[in-house]
């Protein structure tokens, strides 16, 4: 027996039950095609600083001639990291230094989205919301963040210092639900303990990445160890004696 329309209507309305599709404006959505603004057009001036300069130097030498846009990653990524974001400028720089069409650096800026065309606040919160998240309960952490920093999803907040995302699944299912925050994992949440890691950042300092509320290390099992709890046997253990 199929159940009624109001019945299915009744459970998505349930507050803690969101359906699997999202109008959510994701980060790596936005920006495919460039539009030039008051903060992002070509003639805003970039230049890498002295330490990215001796940075890209070391990286150029390690790719042979004729292969130097392999570097183009890494040199888009200190890009962003001193900019805060990936303006065109900066882009075209990439360009010039690998002596590459712009193209080949739109391309590839377009396509990873750890690459921000956009204006970013200091510190980056990405939310998983994918389903092991979403089972462990991701929405409470994205209402906790989105309160606690006075920011919706996919915006800035007032003061700049974030800009709230959710993302898909980051690699760490064994310890949902989680976030990461620039490049730092902060994993097995609670709305509490994420209200705590975002007013630390408030405060400038720099919350101990990893598991929280857990004495586990990393992604042991939650309830601890249940193998390899003593030294492994030594060789030749198991093997028949007459081999």
């Amino acid at each position: 027996m199929f159940p009624s329309l109001y019945t299915i209507r009744t459970f998505f309305n349930y507050k803690n039950v969101r359906r699997l599709q999202t109008s959510i404006i994701r980060t790596s959505d936005q920006l495919f095609v460039h539009r030039d603004s008051e903060v992002d057009n070509p003639s805003i001036p970039f230049e890498f600083n002295e330490a990215n300069k001796k940075r890209i130097e070391a990286l150029l030498k390690i790719y042979p001639e004729g292969h130097k846009r392999g570097a183009m990653i890494p040199l888009l990524d200190l890009a962003q990291r001193q900019y805060g974001w990936l303006p065109i400028s900066a882009m075209h720089k990439v360009a010039e230094i690998l002596n590459i069409p712009r193209m080949r650096v739109y391309e590839v800026a377009t396509f990873y989205t750890m690459f921000n065309r956009r204006p970013m606040g200091k510190y980056h919160v990405q939310i998983c919301t994918c389903t092991p998240c979403w089972l462990r309960d991701s929405d409470s952490i994205v209402e906790a963040v989105t309160k606690v920093t006075n920011c919706k999803v996919g915006e800035m907040s007032a003061d700049k210092l974030f800009t709230v995302s959710e993302v898909e699944c980051l690699g760490a299912c064994a310890n949902a639900p989680m976030f990461q925050v620039n490049d730092d994992y902060y994993e097995d949440l609670t709305p509490e303990s994420a209200i705590s890691i975002i007013n630390a950042f408030k405060k400038g300092e720099r919350p101990p990445p990893g598991p929280q509320n857990s004495p586990r290390f990393a992604a042991d099992p939650a309830g601890g160890l249940t193998s390899l709890t003593s030294p492994p046997p030594g060789p030749g253990f198991g093997v028949r004696s007459d081999l």
